[in-house]
């Protein structure tokens, strides 16, 4: 849950970047569940 910790601090200082992280994390996650299927 590091993740979500690091997300509110940059959201308090750059909402702009914290929208973008969420989106990373998301394909990352994404990315995650499919190379798991694969393997």
């Amino acid at each position: 849950m590091g993740f979500s910790s690091l997300s509110l601090v940059v959201a308090e200082s750059n909402p702009a970047k914290h929208l973008l992280i969420e989106r990373d994390l998301k394909r990352l996650s994404i990315l995650a569940v499919v190379l798991r299927a694969i393997s």
